[in-house]
């Protein structure tokens, strides 16, 4: 099926990342929970930014291998479902991601193990090999990498300092599979307000040169404008300290008017509409 995740859900892993958006043509699904660390990137795109926790990745002559004590068990629908111990958790694997999994039996860099796998592709292949690394399914053998110089530095001075504004617990919306209450509570301005302040002072204490704001809900559209009340207050004070500001709005889209979208563009705000489901679903 065209599109169809390679790597369908994880659970209880190391890495947790957090995907504000799956472009049409992403080849795997960034999916976890109960994790122990939380990287965020607002886009799944083949080829789209890299994140600090790939960086153990970064280099193609990293050698890893699967764990010893993984076990695998088939489902339905050629799918299959592996366990690595408690760290780990559970990963449900396509055909194709499983292939890439036991491509690495016996230690191999990853542009290795994809020349053995020609049906795959290099690039395709590669960046599963890189979640499957970054979920703990894959194990660096030590002694087998060098950290090169041009590999992505992950202090302050370039990653950005990221706060997550919960605007409400309200929705228009009834999805069944939605883990939230719906409860008519909604964040203050006050609160929002402070909350802005206090990441501009943490970010400055500690070194950061950028700061970003996730706005979501609930629905985050319905307290449009406590939005754009918040970001042009953080404006501000990006302003006067001289930091760098990005700005993202989870929504469902369905609350989205034109007037919205251009106040959007002259705030600078990005827009991620989730669209769950797989293909002919959306």
């Amino acid at each position: 099926m065209k599109n169809f995740p390679e790597l369908m859900w994880a659970a209880n892993s190391q890495s947790y990342f957090e995907d504000d958006c799956a472009c049409e043509n992403v080849s795997f699904l960034r999916s976890s929970a109960h994790s122990k660390f939380v990287q965020e990137e607002d886009c799944a795109c083949v080829g789209g930014a890299q994140n600090c926790a790939d960086l153990s990745v970064h280099s193609a002559d990293r050698v890893y291998q699967q764990p010893p004590n993984i076990i695998g068990i088939p489902l339905a629908d050629q799918f299959t479902v592996y366990m690595a111990g408690s760290s780990q958790g559970l990963l449900i694997l396509s055909q194709t991601a499983k292939q890439i999994l036991h491509s690495f039996e016996k230690p191999a860099s990853i542009e290795k193990a994809m020349s053995g796998l020609p049906h795959v592709g290099g690039e395709l292949g590669a960046q599963i090999a890189y979640q499957l690394a970054s979920l703990g399914f894959l194990k660096p053998v030590e002694n087998h990498h060098t950290l090169d110089s041009s590999e992505e530095d992950c202090s302050p001075a370039i990653s950005p300092l990221t706060s997550w504004l919960h605007l409400t617990d309200r929705c228009n919306l009834r999805c069944d599979y939605c883990y939230l209450p719906h409860v008519r509570e909604d964040m203050s301005p006050e609160t929002g307000r402070a909350a802005i302040d206090a990441t501009f002072r943490s970010a400055l204490a500690n070194g950061f040169k950028q700061v970003k704001f996730k706005y979501a809900g609930g629905e985050s559209l319905l307290r449009f404008p406590l939005i754009v009340e918040l970001h042009q207050c953080a404006r501000t004070l990006a302003n006067r300290h001289g930091l760098g500001l990005e700005g993202v709005i989870l929504s469902n889209g369905t609350l989205l008017t034109p007037v919205m979208i251009e106040t959007l563009k002259s705030l600078g705000l990005r827009l991620m509409i989730s669209l769950d489901g797989l293909g002919a679903y959306h």
